[in-house]
Parts: structure tokens; sequence; C-alpha cells
């Protein structure tokens, strides 16, 4: 197929500019969004702030710790003792130190100091950060940097203690209200909560009272931020309210732009955004393409495209800062294929991966029961040395969010708040309640000028929890990762105004003046355009259904070929397909052209099965010797020739030059066996065909795949089969004309009243109903040309002569005499029969096995219409001048009755073999079309071809059922031979 597709590349790229809105890069304020990537350590005189993830110069008398992750000052005053930054208090008062900067950036202090052990601790005092050496109570010994005393004696304060501390400063609530945990809604249906949380009760106190007392502590800091981001970000839980008072308490704000999408929060980690600027932004600059990095370097042709990668800023509980990760495989809690999960980082390659999860599934998310939940900031990298930072929307937020609900912050599955912790000793209980998120989603977003660019992606997040207990264990939830790549609405509003003008256009332009060549085709056939009566009105309804879904047949497959060769072919981006959630319009349209196809399908076979036929048999009866043998006597004309000319007849009535069975089966082999039916995914390739799991079926593309094959599959039998073996092997259609004529016997066909086709099948033997050798005499004779010619007429002049005078169908339009006639005497004698036939066996009975035997009456009624009809051809072969027209151009296109033909019968040369209309082979096209369509319509809703192989092929065959039966019972009906006589 790609193949196929290449050379209409660049037309459709070119056309689809034409829908595309113009317009110019929006000017962004929000240049201050993008980090740089910190590579290495920081410069000498710089630490790491994890805040906000960039080196920054320490403030006038600081200098770096030697992690370089904060600053700090040696104080060699003196005073009363003082909080250290590690939960120390030392009772005693405390003498100058002999701190000194040193070379690694330490400041060092003696050992001991008038007999006490002497620590270095970092502290807090008028408003700076600074490094001390600080004395040790009376019998304490400095151990690692802690004075450790006798057992039993402690000098750590506890984690209660230091949120008493920060609590009448952030005046927050209780230390029990602050330390109990709210989850979101679980499967089940309830609300868990866990008193005496975890990661609660241990770190926001100290978190909070360090990084209030200690604000170059980023550790502590960003703490405060992560039990707010683990509350899913509740406006009533005291780590948000902590973290809010501490930016209004420490953040310098006197720099802050109006309008930015970033607050000041300084020394505290940016959380919430302002506004939603951030959603619009222009200023990212990535440039993509369909093409760029190997996608699969071991293909045969390998695709490319640009690749997208998105940096994790990981923090531990306590806020150490764990570095930067890529974002690739992980956050799947389904679980995937390595090999495919990640896919979703190839520009425009949609991505779900959705399942049923259990309590063991979430567990499983635990490595080795880890306690310590990992928080993550999310950035997509710029080039090579830069990040922006990706909005997260949370979902459900307990209480609500400010700045509109987009955070910074998100973790996985939480195995750490729902774990209780024992106050007195600090050991930490089993696991009650665990947090993880039942949705993924990110979505990228493209510009729409310059196209080949994207908005800053949105990442959202859906949070369940779960109580762990047996009674729990077999409730699944709904889970899902996916990765959309979209339009904005701008493109989206180009895609469906360019639906629109093909709509109008094919409708409008030519479904509706066909609708109205049709009507008033029909009406001139029906004798009389003023004559409107109901079944005028019906037939001219089921006639706009038909057309009208025809022409939204021929939409369907025009806008689906379009966008699959748009979008697969694309190397510059212009356009990302829409998800199937936004294309209502196009699956609205498919129902109603599925169902208008259907309602003129069907209104087909039922014109079909009623039109009337007669088989007119010019034998001429032989002389036999009487059964007293003492004189010859008129014998009877054998009636097999006209038998064995209806069961072709019948026969022909559903034959078809496509095979539904081979056509279906061809489909399953090329987008089944070679999985060509992935080019009906949304992804950057069109000629890669492994079957990956988690790819994302676009209804669009896939039905303009499946259509794409069921036009080669068209193709190739037109070529094959109406091309090749009909015209060089054998035509059923040409064998029937061949076989009317050498059983001496002609055939009407009337599909309207007053108008239908004539089959011309009188030859020039003596008699046809003859031996095997005589025959072939007589057609030695006509390719001799000692014969006269098969047509109607065999005295033309002039050009075409030759093709006039062999001439055998005919459209026929009869004066309303012979019709009447022909109603009169042969119709009704038919109708009678078959109320004969209900009366003997019932209506399903006579249905199946035909109306019995033929009555005398009817025996008569045959001869006296054939006589009617003889004459008729005769003074039509008399007067041929007036009486056959060989049609114009305009007259075999509209397929009207020629003026005089209201009075007289006239005959017009059919050069088309236009009889075929009353049978299926001279529907192939709307029958095809029809199983195309409504294989793509049971497949838009399986998704699955082999299935909607099946089911269209058993529709098909109950059609073709349908079709011989009804066929096979009006023709036993109107040439009153018994059904039995047809094998």
């Amino acid at each position: 197929m790609p193949g196929i597709l290449v050379s209409l590349s660049t037309l459709a790229s070119i056309v689809y500019l034409y829908f595309l809105p113009t317009g110019t890069a929006q000017s962004s304020s929000n240049n201050s969004l993008a980090i740089p990537l910190a590579s290495g350590s920081c410069p000498i005189g710089q630490y790491f702030d994890t805040s906000v993830l960039t080196c920054t110069s320490c403030p006038t008398g600081f200098f770096p710790t030697s992690d370089q992750l904060a600053c700090q000052q040696c104080d060699s005053t003196s005073g009363l003792y003082y909080y250290s930054l590690d939960g120390y208090s030392v009772s005693q008062n405390w003498t100058s130190s002999t701190a000194s900067i040193s070379t690694n950036n330490t400041c060092s202090c003696p050992a001991t100091f008038d007999g006490f052990s002497v620590i270095t601790a970092t502290v807090f005092n008028n408003g700076s950060y600074h490094q001390r050496c600080v004395l040790c109570p009376a019998g304490y010994s400095a151990t690692d940097g802690v004075c450790e005393g006798p057992a039993g004696s402690s000098t750590n304060l506890t984690a209660s203690q230091y949120y008493n501390l920060i609590q009448p400063v952030l005046s927050l609530g209780s230390y029990t209200a602050a330390t109990t945990a709210s989850f979101p809604s679980s499967a089940a249906g309830n609300t868990p909560q866990v008193s005496s949380s975890y990661p609660l009760a241990t770190y926001l106190g100290p978190s909070a009272w360090n990084c209030y007392s200690s604000p170059y502590n980023r550790a502590s800091c960003n703490s405060v931020a992560n039990l707010c981001a683990l509350q899913l970000y509740s406006s009533t839980a005291q780590a948000c309210i902590a973290y809010s008072k501490l930016v209004s308490l420490l953040a310098n704000k006197s720099g802050e732009s109006a309008g930015s999408a970033q607050p000041s929060t300084d020394p505290l980690p940016w959380l919430f955004y302002n506004g939603n600027s951030y959603s619009t932004a222009t200023d990212l600059g990535l440039n993509f393409v369909m093409r760029g990095s190997a996608i699969d370097p071991t293909a045969d042709s390998p695709q490319t495209v640009s690749v997208i990668t998105i940096v994790l800023s990981a923090y531990s509980l306590n806020g150490t800062w764990l570095g930067y990760r890529n974002w690739t495989k992980q956050f799947q809690i389904c679980g995937t294929d390595k090999l495919e999960a990640a896919n979703w980082n190839n520009f425009g390659w949609d991505y779900q991966n959705a399942c049923q999860i259990d309590l063991q599934d979430i567990l499983l998310e635990l490595q080795d029961g880890c306690v310590e939940t990992v928080l993550y900031d999310v950035f997509i990298q710029n080039g090579a040395n830069t990040l922006y930072p990706i909005p997260v929307i949370i979902s459900p937020n307990l209480q609500g969010t400010p700045a509109g609900g987009a955070v910074r912050r998100f973790f996985y599955v939480d195995g750490s708040t729902g774990r209780t912790v024992n106050q007195t000793d600090g050991v930490i209980g089993a696991l009650n309640v665990v947090q993880y998120p039942t949705s993924i989603q990110m979505i990228f977003t493209l510009q729409t000028d310059p196209r080949n660019q994207i908005y800053p992606p949105v990442l959202y997040i859906t949070y369940s929890a779960r109580a762990v207990s047996t009674s729990l264990a077999d409730v699944t939830d709904a889970a899902s990762f996916t990765v959309s790549y979209v339009n904005n609405d701008s493109l989206t509003s180009s895609f469906w105004k360019a639906w629109k003008i093909t709509l109008i256009v094919i409708l409008c332009v030519i479904s509706f003046p066909v609708f109205v060549w049709k009507l008033f085709a029909l009406m001139r056939r029906r004798r009389g355009a003023d004559d409107v009566d109901q079944d005028l009105l019906f037939r001219g309804l089921i006639l706009m259904v038909d057309i009208g879904s025809a022409g939204l047949t021929f939409v369907l497959l025009i806008v689906s070929l379009y966008y699959l060769i748009l979008y697969k072919l694309q190397q510059t981006v212009y356009f990302m397909m829409l998800p199937n959630s936004q294309l209502q319009n196009f699956q609205t349209t498919v129902i109603l052209a599925i169902v208008g196809q259907t309602v003129g399908l069907l209104n087909m076979i039922y014109a079909q099965t009623k039109i009337d036929v007669f088989f007119l048999d010019w034998e001429k009866p032989r002389k036999v010797l009487a059964k007293d043998g003492g004189r010859e006597e008129v014998g009877p004309v054998s009636c097999w020739r006209t038998l064995f000319l209806c069961n072709e007849f019948n026969k022909l009535q559903t034959k078809r030059w496509t095979s539904p069975g081979l056509t279906l089966l061809f489909m399953c082999m090329i987008l089944v066996g070679n999985n060509v039916i992935v080019s009906g995914d949304i992804t950057p390739y069109g000629k890669n065909y492994k079957p990956y799991v988690n790819n994302v079926s676009s209804i669009l593309l896939r039905f303009g795949t499946e259509v794409a094959f069921f036009l080669v599959l068209l193709l190739g039998q037109l070529v094959l089969i109406r091309l090749l073996y009909f015209r060089y092997i054998s035509n059923p259609v040409s064998s029937f004309i061949d076989l009317a004529f050498l059983s001496n016997v002609s055939v009407f066909i009337f599909d309207e009243r007053h108008s239908g086709y004539y089959i011309h099948g009188r030859n020039q033997a003596l008699h046809s109903d003859t031996g095997i050798r005589e025959l072939n005499q007589e057609l030695l004779k006509e390719e001799e040309g000692l014969v006269g010619n098969r047509g109607l007429v065999t005295d033309n002049t002039g050009e075409f002569t030759h093709v006039l005078n062999e001439h055998q169908t005919f459209n026929v339009f009869i004066s309303s005499d012979i019709r009447d006639t022909y109603e009169a005497k042969m119709l009704r004698q038919a109708a009678q029969a078959v109320e004969a036939a209900k009366m003997r066996r019932g209506n399903v009975s006579s249905f199946f096995k035909g109306t019995g035997k033929m009555p005398e009456s009817g025996v008569g009624a045959l001869r006296e219409i054939g006589s009617t009809f003889k004459v008729l051809l005769d003074d039509v072969q008399r007067n041929h001048a007036k009486r056959v027209i060989d049609p114009s151009y305009f007259q075999m296109v509209t397929m009207l009755p020629p003026e005089g033909s209201v009075k007289e019968t006239i005959f017009v040369h059919d050069y088309y073999n236009n009889f075929t209309s009353t049978m299926f082979i001279g529907n192939e096209i709307r029958l095809y079309a029809f199983e195309a369509l409504f294989f793509c319509a049971v497949d838009m809703s399986l998704q699955n071809v082999t299935d909607s192989a099946l089911v269209t092929f058993v529709v098909s065959c109950f059609l073709h059922w349908v079709r011989r039966r009804l066929g096979e019972n009006n023709l036993a009906q109107k040439t009153l031979i018994d059904q039995h006589f047809m094998v």
C-alpha cells in the first residue's frame, strides 16, 4: 500500500494547506519557564538549587556545602544554645568557636573545647544560615556529628515538637489533623483514611520548621511540597496549608511579572501554575518531523520520526533530590512488552495501554515493599540543554487546587501515606491503604503556525485508593496509560471545514442533479411527467435516500483515502489524526450511508424480483404422421428449449463478476496475514507492519486502509474477470444471448410498465429443435456467411452496418395497447395461477415449491401473447426506419424514452446489455460498494477484520439467497413455468 500512496503524498499535502488557517506565531511571556539542564557539578561558589533545578550563587558571606546542594556560613559568635538543623538542642552556653573556612568549603571545629565535645551544626540565626561549633552537654560525646548521651537520654526533638514550634507561625491545625491522611474514593466506593500517616507524622513538622528557619535548606522545603502532593493538593490538607504559608512568608514576590505562569516561590519549589497561560505558550521552539530518528533500524525500509525526550526530576520523601531520569517505560501499571513500552516517545505515535487491575497488580508496583514514595517533576527536553515544565492536572482533587488545578509534581504508586507510624518508637506499620493512578494521559497539541511545533504538553492523572485487605482482593479497577498527539482547535475546525465543503460539493453539486435526472427519467418511463401518485412519491423518496447515501459513501471514500495519504506520508508535520472521540460526525455519516445503501439495495432486489419476463418461441411446428398413420398433422413444438433458456436466465439473475468470498478472503490475508491493518493505527509511519499491542487505532485511517484495498481488489477482478476472462474465455451475458439465438427464443424483460428490454433470439434455421449435427451445420453456415444476420433488422446500410445487422439487444418502449393486452391475458393468468397455488398449498409452501402445473387457460394465454408479440416484431421489422432507433450518446446516458414511444412501440439499440440492470451482474459496482461499506461499518464497531469479514460474507450470502429465491419464484409466476423445472 505505501507504494500506491507515495505518488499522492505531495498532492495531498498541498491540497490540505488550503484548509489550514494561516497566522503568525504568538508572542509569549513564558520564557522564564525554560530552565537549563544541569550537567556535572556547579561552578565554584554556586550551589544546585533543587527547588528550581539550576545552579545559583550563594548570598554574600555564604559558600556551598560539600555536596553543593545548600549554602552555609561559618559563625564565630557566641550565645545561648540553639536548635540545630539536625534536630538536636544543647542546654549549655557555648563560646566563640575557632571555626574558619577551609579549602574544601567546610567549617572546621575543634574536637573538644574546655572539656566539652564539639559538633559542627547548621543553624539559623538572625535570618541567616550558619555552620556553628556547638558544645555538647556534659556527659555527651560527639559521634558522627551528633551529640550522643548516656543510655536513656536524648537530645532529639520529636516530630510533634517540631510541629508545635511551626504551628503558631503558620497558623496550622492540630497535629492529629495534620497527620491524618485522606484518600480518593476506591473501586469499592469508600474513602479510606489513615491516622498518624507515616510521611505526614514523620516529615511535616521537621520539614516545615527547617524550611522556615533555614531557607537555604532546599531539601526540607521540597519535603513540604512532597507531602502536599501526596495529599493530592487538597486545600484543606495541613501540608498544603503549610506550603502556602511558607511561600507567603519566605518568597520574594517583588520581581514577579504579571500574567506569568510561574509564581515566585523561592526558596520553596514551584508547585502551582498561575492561570492557564502556559497552555498556549509558543516559546518551546521544538521542531518535529515525521521522519528523523530511526524507529526500527532492523526493518527492511525503516521509517523514522522525531523522538520526544521527557525528563523526570525525582525527589525522595525527605526532599532529597535524586537526580534526572528519562521517562520512557515507567508508570504503566498494566505492564507491557519492554520493546514497545517507549513507543509513545516517537512524535505522533498515539499509545494506549489499558487493562483491569486488582490489588495484587498494584502491590507489585511497590518495589520490594518500599515505603519511600518517590515524587517527580516532569519536563520536556528542548534541544540539548533546556528543560520546559509540563503541567500536571490531578484528579480527583480532594478539596480543589488553586490556580486552575495545574500542578508540577506527581507520584506513581504511593505505599507510604497509607502506613502508620508509632509516635513513641518510630516503628513504621504495615500498609493499610495504597494510592495509585487509574489513568495517566499525556496530550501533545500541535500548534497552528508553525505546524511542526507543539504547545506545552499536559499530563492528566486520575488517582484512586485501595484498602489493603483480603475482602477487596477480587475488586478490579480499569486502568490506562495513554499518550495522544492532537491538533489545536483551529486545525480541528479546519478538518471539519474540509469535511463540510466535501459534503456540500458532492451532495449538492453531484448527487442532487443525479437525483433530479433519475426522477425525471423515472417519470418519463412511467408515461407522463405530470402523473404524480403515491407510487411515484414512494419511489422518489427511495431514490433520494439511495442517491444521497451513495453521495455520502463517496464522501467517506474521498476523505478517508485523503487523510490516510496525508497523515501516513507527511514528512513535514501538517496534521495530527483526530482521535475517535472527535469523529462522531464521521461515524454518523458511515451509519447514514450504510442505512441508505441498505434501503437502496433492498429496493433494487424488490424491483428485480417484480420484473415481467416473457419467452417468445419462434420455432415452427413439424408435420408428423397421425396416430392412425393415414395422414399428416401439425406436431407440437418442444418446450425443452424454452425450459432450458429459462433455467439459464434464472442462473444469470444472481451471476456476478466479483466474488464476495474471494474478496473477503484476500482482505483477511492482506490486512491480517500481513498485518497491513496497522496502517489504520495513529502512528507516524506507513511501512512497518509489526503488531504493536498498545497502538491506538483510528476509525478514519482504518476505514481508509480497508477502502484502499477494496479498490485494489475491485480493480484486480475488473481486469482479470471482466476485461480478460469475460472477453476472451467466457462471458455469461454473451453466452446467454447466443443461447437464446440457438434456441430460437426471444426474451422480453419489462422493469417498468411501458419499458424494458428485448433480446432477439430468432434464427434462420429451418428448425432449432434438432440434432447436434444439424445444429453444427447451421453454425458452420453462419460462419461462412451463408445465412442471414442475427439482428432484428438486417438490412441496415451505411456506417457500422455489420454491427447494426448483428445486434440483438434493445431497449424497448411499448405502447399502452400492447401493455394492456399483455396484462389482461398473460399477467392475469399468472396472478390466478399464484392464487390457486396458495389455496392448494398455502403461502409458504407455494413460495418454496412453485405454483404447480400450468392451467389450460395459461397455455392459451402464452400462445395468444406470443402471437401478439410476433405480430409486433414483424411490424417493427417492416417499419424499422421509424421503429428501431440508433441512440445518440445523450440517449445512451440518460436512458430517456424517445419521442413517439407513447403511441407506438419503439426499439432502441442497446450496446451495453442494459437488460443486466435487472440482475446482479448489471449492478456489480453497487453490490461491491455495499459489501465494502458494510465491512467497514462492522469493523468500525468490532475492530476485528476476520469477524467483520465473516459477518459481511454471511450477509452477502443471505442477500444472494433471497434474490435467487424471490427471482426464481417471480420467474415461475410470470412465465407459468413451475419451479420444479428450474434446477
